[in-house]
C-alpha cells in the first residue's frame, strides 16, 4: 500500500444529509471501533463503523439534553 494514500476514507463530502459533514472538528473510535464525528457545522454527531459506512447520528442544534451549540 501507498504510505501516501489515506487508510480509510469515511463520509461523502460537504453537506447536511447522513455522512456528509459541515465543519468536521473532532473524531474518536469507541471500545466497538466505532469511529464519531463531531460534525460542527450541522450540530451533530455521526457514527460510523469501522469500515467507515455511515450508522446514525444524534444531536441537534440547540440547548438542553442532546441539543449541540457552538
Amino acid at each position: 500500500q501507498d504510505k501516501n494514500q489515506p487508510v480509510l476514507q469515511i463520509g461523502n463530502g460537504q453537506g447536511s444529509n447522513d455522512g456528509q459533514f459541515n465543519q468536521p472538528l473532532g473524531i474518536c473510535i469507541n471500545s466497538q471501533g466505532e469511529i464519531l464525528v463531531a460534525d460542527y457545522g450541522n450540530n451533530r454527531i455521526q457514527v460510523f463503523d469501522s469500515e467507515g459506512r455511515f450508522k446514525f447520528k444524534f444531536g441537534s442544534q440547540g440547548n438542553g439534553d442532546g441539543r449541540l451549540s457552538g
